[in-house]
């Protein structure tokens, strides 16, 4: 049995995480607004938001419905994600996920805010407990 042991090099990048309620979230931000976000890889969504934070951001009058065909699937079962009312716009930059993120899309569900399989299809995530990071490598 070996220790975890830290990522070094180009390209990787730690994530404080902060645990309310046993569940592992991160602060993103984006228009001098932050939040926390849930880290829900089970989550086929990229970055999730509800409409009260798209409103605050100021994103709503961008937001388009998905294309008609997507599946939702979560605990519950299946929807349409057209159905389900979801909608995706971008923020022009957010932060909080390592690098920068420019032209950065959000999905705006009700399913609250998370960050999901479809952002950290790019990288090696590992959620650290011991140290309280979430740590992303490319």
């Amino acid at each position: 049995k070996e220790d975890f042991k830290v990522p070094t090099g180009q390209g990787i990048w730690k994530i404080p995480l902060v645990f309310e309620g046993g569940l592992p979230h991160i602060v993103l931000e984006a228009k001098g607004i932050r939040w926390l976000a849930l880290v829900d890889t089970g989550s086929a969504f990229g970055v999730e938001i509800d409409e009260s934070l798209a409103a605050e951001l100021d994103i709503l009058k961008t937001a388009k419905p998905v294309q008609a065909g997507l599946i939702n699937t979560a605990i519950g079962g299946m929807k349409d994600a057209q159905e389900a009312g979801i909608k995706v716009t971008t923020v022009p930059v957010l932060n909080g996920l390592g690098p920068t993120h420019r032209n950065a899309e959000i999905a705006i569900t009700g399913g609250g805010t998370r960050v999901g399989s479809f952002f950290f299809q790019d990288y090696r995530t590992t959620i650290d407990i011991k140290r309280q990071v979430l740590w992303l490598e490319r």
